[in-house]
């Protein structure tokens, strides 16, 4: 302090302390994972709303670390194979179980072959089939089933060569094991060069890299064409410029995206299994640290030669391409363990020189080679992080040597004719909201790449990369109207998930519209659900120019696809918009990611009811996710008025949602409960009793503490567990309006059921395998208590109660009543939907009118004792 002023710190203790502020700054994001928040009046400043989605997100984190493993696993055992392969040229390699079902083939070939002088021509054609049959077995499991598959009909024909020329002795059992999700010691083929076995890694470590690099230096919250906050405040330090861009770099470490759930998982696996045992989590965590320093030095490169040499509108541009490249290395690193035609890319990479081991970002695998090769490549790869850092720290420093200053972003203004008066327009599909979003995927680089790049990029590379997945699709209807949903869904994940967010700090704006925010929200739903139909008309168009005899199999297909898409848009919008938290200044965080892994989750459960045989369960599938839907559209109305108040929320009140959860759960529970009360001493009908029982009491408990903790006003009576004071109707009269709903919904139903007796396929179905002659009457006087006692107690609790309350709630009365009557007859048999859909509707009609749950449970019981008393006695 020559001058009286204090020394500015050392280089290397700002690098630290900017390195342990960005260390904070993910801890603190997560530490709400495991930290109890402080109670309500242990803190001077007021609280934000409660988040959700926190637990989620970990573990989806930890999946995604898992599938790298599980991944990084395979390759291995593939490149492993391929390496034996190589030093074995004179013999097929295959796995021992394939290799034991050759040799069992050429033994029953050759006992054929011995006996045929002694044995008949009858047993000598059985002994030569059955060899036949085991050299198919042995096909099979060596090269696949589907001959249909040029790859695979050729394989198979080079192994029966093989068979026929050489018997078993052309082939040769692997000493590498099969596949399995944990790494194996085992996968490392040591009777090679290391080299074969490294350079095909080094290729997969190269792409996997280079995606880091490049999703940290254009995926990150930051502008490049802007200089952020974070980097104006760390300027006013009084410190060098070198030492505050060194930081910044060194930040990557913990900031990377990629870093701890790919490259790190990737590099435990490869060095576990080449010998490092426990020290392969140190030594992948130094190598994830390399990578992190080379994409951190990167980025301060970029954000400063780009600005000084580019406007902000190009400057935009390039970081919105660099976004859109680095999905490709991401999705071929991980496409190369599982696809059927990248053993020849790996047979490939097994022949590229040595200078492959010398690239920055392979540099790292010379360790699995130890010795003084492995020190070597420490050293080396310790200078050429030094270096690129202090390459990138000078250049930066120089760009910003006469300050910095900040760009003047990516939107562009056209100003009408000064004082002129515009007639407004009158709002149609072609201008407002809707053709702002419109504009906006085509303007803005993230909503462009996530609208239009994103998933023709990484659904493209699928499709080359795994020719029978396109064979399927083309010769599937099934499949190609799944993969026409897949398509959809996921431009839905990246686009409707987030429409909300992509406002920003804009979103006071919609607010002082005259048209309510659900309205303007539905007209940027309609742009994404457009976009979506389109990419799924794009595949199947694809699919019809390839296999035109496909058409019409695959319309009944397609028509239940579109409706699904239109639905889970609704659904996309609603967990997107409810994870949205528009106070939070960084883009990134806006949204919750567990919400887009929950609209994943639900999204291939539609998919999966493609497959399904029945069409009955088809538009089951269909009516439970619009009515998911209806429900996601309701939570989403209730908070929208809240959705700038940092510490209100809405009112707790029963919802649709939380009717298909009660209906979800009851149905979760029967099943696993009647495996509990199953055993040899008790009747079927008693084990059903006592399953039905418990779920519904399980369900009914656990619903009353749950609205009972969220605080739901006056619950006895919102459930119609409590007759409403001052009521109308007496005791009596609501138990007899009751009666009398149910004798009307019996009496149509015994009608429907002698009708039905004359047509046989309906006669069948209704009568089925629990029919009066199949039972005996102890059973039948189970299932006698199950319909008339437990049932309705516990369906009128969940469909009337909570599910026809929460329709009630933003529908009239007729419309809910319709509502939760045609949920109630779909979750029945479709025999029977219909005769269940007028009690269900009579019930509900009858509760509007009393506000009494007793109602409909009279409703319920004296119809179940009717109708399954004249089928059981």
């Amino acid at each position: 302090m020559s001058d009286g002023r204090p020394e500015p710190p050392a280089t290397a203790r700002v690098v630290l302390l900017i390195a342990r502020l960005a260390w904070l700054r993910v801890t603190n994001r997560l530490g709400n994972l495991w930290v109890r928040r402080a109670a309500p009046g242990q803190r001077s400043a007021t609280p934000r709303k409660k988040a959700s989605g926190r637990l989620l997100l970990a573990f989806m984190a930890l999946i995604f670390g898992w599938q790298t493993v599980t991944t990084s696993a395979r390759l291995l055992q593939r490149v492993a194979r391929l390496a034996e392969q190589r030093e074995h040229p004179g013999v097929v390699i295959l796995d021992a179980d394939a290799f034991a079902l050759f040799a069992s083939a050429a033994e029953l070939r050759a006992s054929a072959d011995g006996a045929s002088s002694e044995a008949s021509e009858a047993s000598d054609a059985t002994a030569r089939a059955s060899a036949e049959v085991e050299l198919e077995r042995a096909l099979d499991h060596a090269a696949g089933r589907d001959e249909t598959d040029p790859d695979v009909a050729a394989r198979r024909a080079e192994l029966r060569r093989v068979f026929e020329e050489r018997g078993v002795g052309g082939f040769e059992a692997s000493v590498i094991p099969n596949p399995t999700p944990w790494p194996d010691p085992d996968f490392w083929y040591s009777g090679a060069d290391p080299r074969s076995m490294l350079k095909p890694l080094a290729l997969v470590a190269f792409l996997l890299g280079l995606a880091q690099m490049l999703q940290h230096v254009a995926g990150s919250d930051d502008d490049l064409a802007k200089v952020g906050p974070g980097l104006e405040w760390l300027f006013s330090f009084p410190v060098p410029a070198r030492a505050l861009f060194l930081a910044r770099a060194a930040s990557a470490v913990f900031t990377g995206p990629l870093i701890w759930i790919v490259l790190f998982p990737f590099h435990v696996v490869i060095f576990a299994c080449s010998g490092f045992g426990l020290l392969a989590l140190p030594v992948a965590a130094g190598v994830a640290i390399y990578v992190g320093l080379l994409g951190g030095g990167l980025r301060v490169l970029l954000e400063t030669t780009l600005r000084r040499y580019l406007s902000a509108i190009w400057v935009s541009r390039i970081q919105a391409i660099l976004l859109t490249l680095s999905l490709l290395p991401l999705v071929s690193g991980y496409a190369v363990a599982f696809s059927p035609i990248t053993s020849g890319l790996l047979a490939w990479a097994s022949g590229l020189p040595d200078a492959v081991f010398y690239l920055p970002l392979t540099l790292p695998l010379w360790l699995t080679a130890g010795g003084p090769r492995a020190w070597a490549s420490a050293a080396l790869g310790l200078g050429v992080v030094g270096a690129w850092l202090w390459l990138c720290v000078r250049v930066a420093e120089r760009m910003v040597r006469s300050g910095i200053t900040t760009g003047g972003g990516d939107l562009k203004a056209l100003r009408g004719r000064g004082g002129a008066f515009v007639r407004p327009r009158r709002a149609t599909p072609l201008n407002g909201i809707l053709l702002k979003e419109w504009r906006s995927m085509l303007r803005d680089r993230r909503l462009r790449a996530q609208a239009f790049i994103g998933p023709l990029l990484i659904f493209g590379m699928q499709f080359l990369l795994n020719p029978p997945l396109v064979r399927g699709i083309t010769q599937n209807p099934r499949h190609a109207a799944t993969a026409a949903f897949a398509m959809a869904g996921f431009s839905l994940t990246t686009g409707a998930c987030t429409a909300l967010a992509a406002e920003g700090p804009a979103l006071w704006l919609l607010y002082t519209a005259p048209r309510p925010l659900e309205r303007l929200l539905l007209s940027k739903l309609w742009a994404w659900a457009c976009v979506a139909c389109l990419y799924a008309l794009g595949v199947l168009s694809l699919v019809w120019l390839k296999n035109p005899a496909l058409f019409l199999p695959t319309l009944p297909y397609a028509a239940l696809s579109f409706a699904g898409i239109l639905v889970y848009a609704v659904i996309a919008l609603g967990l997107g918009t409810l994870g949205t938290d528009p106070l939070e200044p960084e883009p990134r965080r806006r949204v919750r990611p567990g919400s887009m892994y929950l609209f994943m989750l639900l999204s291939s459960l539609f998919a999966y009811a493609i497959y399904i045989p029945s069409w009955w369960a088809k538009l089951v599938q269909l009516c439970l996710s619009a009515l998911l839907a209806f429900a996601m559209w309701q939570k989403l109305r209730d908070r929208l008025p809240f959705l700038l108040d940092p510490t209100e929320a809405p009112l707790p009140t029963i919802a649709v949602a939380d009717g298909v959860i009660a209906a979800l759960a009851f149905f979760v529970l029967q099943g696993l409960f009647t495996p509990l009360f199953r055993s040899d001493e008790r009747a079927p009908a008693l084990t059903l009793l006592l399953a039905f029982v418990s779920a519904g009491s399980a369900v009914a408990v656990l619903a009353l503490i749950s609205f009972k903790r969220s605080g739901v006003p006056e619950l006895m009576r919102a459930l119609g567990l409590s007759r409403a004071p001052g009521a109308r109707l007496g005791v009596v009269t609501e138990l007899g309006l009751g009666v009398l709903a149910g004798l009307a919904a019996a009496v149509l139903a015994l009608g429907y059921l002698a009708w039905a007796q004359r047509i046989p396929w309906l006669a069948s179905a209704l009568d089925g395998p629990a029919s009066r002659d199949s039972l005996d009457l102890e059973a039948r006087l189970g299932a006698l208590a199950v319909g008339v006692l437990a049932a309705p107690l516990v369906e009128e609790f969940i469909f009337r109660g909570i599910l026809y309350r929460g329709f009630r709630r933003s529908v009239r009365a007729p419309s809910a009543a319709l509502a939760s009557a045609l949920v109630f007859a779909l979750v029945h048999p479709a025999a029977s939907a219909l005769p269940v859909f007028v009690m269900a509707l009579l019930a509900a009609l009858a509760y509007e009118r009393s506000g009494w749950l007793a109602t409909p449970i009279a409703a319920h019981m004296t119809y179940n004792a009717i109708v399954l008393g004249s089928a059981l006695l």
